[in-house]
């Protein structure tokens, strides 16, 4: 009997959750530069980029996998992409956070000493506005896990 046209809704499925987790990776990538290119943010959202790159990288070997329809593409063998994922959470759950926190721990808020107040009112309010976008950043990856 001839193999059905049509995958199998696992594949289905599967190939829709890793659209998903894809487009929360782009998502993550670019509120995570929008963050360090509005204010500053860029030490603390290394962490983001790392989460989104090292998870766009597994998700889209296996769509190529999965949508190949002359079965060319190898995909991961289950041992592997178990191990992968348990890599990914672990990646997407701790390094985002870990880096903003250091990021954030390690800034000095003791501005005025240094620079002109204005200046330093300037770049507070310039953090407040991208708030939002660093939220994003850190909590996307968390989606992933």
């Amino acid at each position: 009997m001839a193999r059905s046209r049509y995958p199998a809704p696992y594949a289905i499925l599967h190939l829709i959750l890793r659209l998903i987790s894809t487009c929360l990776c782009v998502v993550t990538i670019c509120s995570a530069s929008y963050a360090s290119s509005r204010a500053g943010y860029g030490t603390g959202m290394v962490g983001a980029f790392v989460a989104a790159i090292f998870t766009m990288l597994i998700d889209l070997s296996e769509i190529a996998g999965l949508v190949d329809p002359a079965r060319d593409v190898r995909r991961f063998t289950e041992a592997s992409i178990v191990y992968l994922e348990l890599l990914i959470m672990a990646v997407c759950g701790i390094v985002p956070i870990m880096v903003l926190m250091a990021f954030l721990g390690l800034q000095h808020r003791d501005c005025e000493n240094w620079r002109p107040k204005d200046e330093c009112e300037a770049e507070e309010k310039a953090r407040r506005d991208v708030q939002v976008y660093v939220l994003l950043a850190w909590v996307l990856p968390l989606c992933l896990v």
